[in-house]
């Protein structure tokens, strides 16, 4: 039969049940509502089983693992994201949304293990002996951080546990703020097909005037393209290409020339000496033209056209030799010669067939869309070429005589024009337009002569000012040219045989839309081309410093939580901070009679039981506040002195 406490009208001294001296001679043998018949339940033997194994604390262990498998998972993310392009990354899973995942996993295990171990701890607590106050403060300690910053000399693991809970905010921070995006260039996208259209024929570009070989009229189409091309060389109107969102790098096959020059023949000149001497000869009437100049050249680039001249048996058809262009390229490099006027140097001759032909070229497309909106055509860009003037300035590919043309230019097949100058009245030509394109916008001259008392004059026309080098702020006769055909970057002007490309391209592709000729329908004539696709896009980045700081932050709090857990070996079975179960460690007069195994067991035996909080009406704690069974308990009504 179970005993139950009683005062026997005694004054209650020390706690409820009396002083402790006296607590076991007050014990009697009572009836219990509580007893094997009533609660169907018998009395339960003592379940304690500690041990290593048999007490392992597999959910809070498993919850510890699972904070480092995410923080594995986090630093995988942050280092596999690390460059990574938006285009290129599963839209729906950006990095940063894996990494709040991770994290609010990472919490909750961490709120798992925490509760677990400051369970084990405080029942540890409990087996080695301490105070109520001592056990409630080390309860407290898990739902209060007040409870914790005021502990004091009370601090103790399981304070620092409950500690770790709060640490655990500073790793999300920082995992949060280790990745980032930026604006950066795509890896490139190989074989993007591009669709567009460029005439591998030279178009009619022009007149000549009667049977001359001087260009009479130029094509109105050809005048527009110029005009264009003349407003950015370097970045062409975009028509005849689509379907690239980015800028793309590929080869076009489209009506060019071929460059046959001569080698570059140079000779020593003396021109201020030369120019002085016949102004004095000039001025006392013994000129000899033939061997003294007043003014010399000194810069040339110069255009004429060689056309086809032999006929067929009956003189009605021309059959060749194909017509051409010619090129011939002057230019000077004099230096001042303090002790003389001669202003000595070099004047170099050079001469170019252009040869129509079929060209490669490498071009370079802008057509973005969205964020950027910026379009144009760039001729004899690589993408080799396009980093390199990013850093050095150096502009599009230099000429090879070897190959006679730019470099990553190719000859593909010559496309020889067979037509007359020499047909009665004016003649329509495929090159004559050309010519006078060249010539304006390409040709310039410059001479200087020695003006006496005025010194040496320089004049220039064309596009011949653009090419010297030097301006002297004396009037001495040291000009120094560029060389048209292969300029440098520090030169700032782009070779003669460039621009022609680019006119070429300019007008193979017709810019300006205003051929009459082109493929309106958008099918006939259009290719395809493979191009190598560059394109700006956001990319993720990773901080990693703050990626260390994040992963030092989960070690640290994972290291708090670990003393929690020593000694677990030493409890008997599953325990936990649940009241029910503290209740019944307290021996509660309602749990009493229920075995000694884990919650779940108890609750087994005595969770059916129905329980009221007020004032007890019946037994040895009548007039008590507490909780019991419905039918001994009253309602707690307020009085003047308090509640009752």
């Amino acid at each position: 039969m179970p005993y139950a406490p009683s005062t026997h009208g005694q004054p209650q001294q020390d706690g409820y049940f009396g002083s402790k001296e006296r607590f076991y001679d007050t014990v009697q043998e009572v009836e219990t509502p509580f007893s094997e018949v009533e609660t169907g339940y018998p009395a339960r033997a003592t379940e304690w089983q500690p041990g290593f194994l048999a007490r392992f604390p597999v959910l809070g262990a498993g919850a510890l693992f699972t904070v480092i498998l995410c923080a594995v998972g986090s630093v995988i993310t942050l280092l596999t994201s690390d460059g990574q392009s938006q285009a290129r990354w599963p839209e729906q899973i950006a990095p940063n949304v894996i990494l709040s995942g991770l994290n609010s996993v990472s919490s909750l295990c961490f709120s798992i293990a925490i509760g677990n171990g400051i369970a084990i701890a405080w029942w540890r607590q409990t087996l080695k002996g301490a105070t109520i106050e001592q056990l409630h403060r080390s309860w407290s300690f898990s739902t209060s951080m007040k409870e914790v910053a005021m502990a004091g000399r009370a601090f103790n693991v399981i304070a620092l546990a409950a500690l770790a809970t709060k640490l655990t905010i500073i790793d999300g921070v920082l995992m949060q703020r280790a990745t980032s995006t930026e604006i950066r260039q795509d890896s490139p996208y190989y074989g993007t097909p591009v669709r567009g259209y460029a005439n591998d024929t030279i178009p009619i570009t022009g007149r000549t005037a009667d049977r001359s070989a001087t260009p009479g009229l130029m094509s109105k189409y050809v005048s527009d393209d110029l005009k264009s091309w003349a407003q950015d060389p370097q970045s062409m109107t975009v028509v005849m290409f689509e379907d690239c969102d980015g800028l793309c790098f590929f080869n076009v096959p489209a009506a060019g020339f071929e460059f046959d020059c001569t080698d570059p023949v140079g000779q020593p000149i003396g021109f201020g000496s030369e120019t002085v001497n016949a102004l004095l000869a000039s001025q006392n009437g013994t000129l000899n033209s033939t061997h003294l100049q007043i003014s010399e050249t000194i810069f040339s680039i110069s255009f004429d056209a060689e056309y086809s001249y032999l006929y067929d048996a009956d003189y009605e058809n021309i059959i060749g030799p194909g017509s051409n262009l010619t090129m011939n390229v002057l230019y000077t490099e004099a230096y001042e010669n303090s002790t003389t006027e001669d202003c000595p140097g070099m004047l170099y001759n050079q001469s170019c067939t252009l040869r129509p032909a079929v060209i490669s070229y490498p071009i370079m497309l802008q057509n973005y869309s969205g964020t950027h909106s910026i379009q144009g055509v760039s001729v004899g860009w690589t993408w080799p070429s396009y980093i390199e003037s990013s850093y050095n300035g150096v502009g599009t590919s230099p000429f090879n005589r070897t190959a006679k043309q730019q470099d990553g230019f190719e000859v593909l097949r010559y496309n020889d024009v067979i037509e007359s100058h020499t047909v009665a009245g004016a003649s329509t030509s495929r090159l004559a337009g050309l010519q006078q394109a060249f010539g304006m916008y390409l040709g310039g001259d410059a001479s200087f002569d020695f003006g006496g008392t005025d010194g040496f004059q320089i004049t220039q026309t064309g596009n011949a000012p653009q090419y010297l080098l030097n301006a002297p702020e004396n009037d001495q006769c040291g000009f120094v040219y560029a060389n048209p055909m292969i300029p440098t970057a520090a030169d700032g002007v782009q070779s003669v045989v460039a621009a022609i490309n680019q006119i070429m391209f300019a007008i193979a592709t017709d810019i300006t839309f205003s051929d009459p000729l082109d493929p309106l329908d958008g099918i006939t004539g259009w290719h395809t081309y493979n191009a190598t696709l560059y394109k700006d896009n956001i990319h993720y980045v990773t901080h990693r410093p703050y990626m260390y700081g994040a992963v030092a932050s989960i070690l640290v709090c994972v290291l708090c939580v670990l003393p929690v857990y020593w000694g677990y070996w030493q409890l008997g079975r599953k325990v936990s901070l649940g009241p029910l179960e503290i209740a019944h460690a307290f021996r509660s007069p309602m749990t009493a009679q229920a075995g000694n195994g884990a919650i779940d067991e108890l609750l087994k035996e005595v969770g059916h039981r129905e329980v009221k909080f007020g004032q007890i009406v019946a037994g040895d704690a009548k007039g008590v506040l507490g909780v019991a069974e419905p039918e001994f308990v009253g309602r707690v009504v307020p009085t003047s002195r308090g509640w009752h």
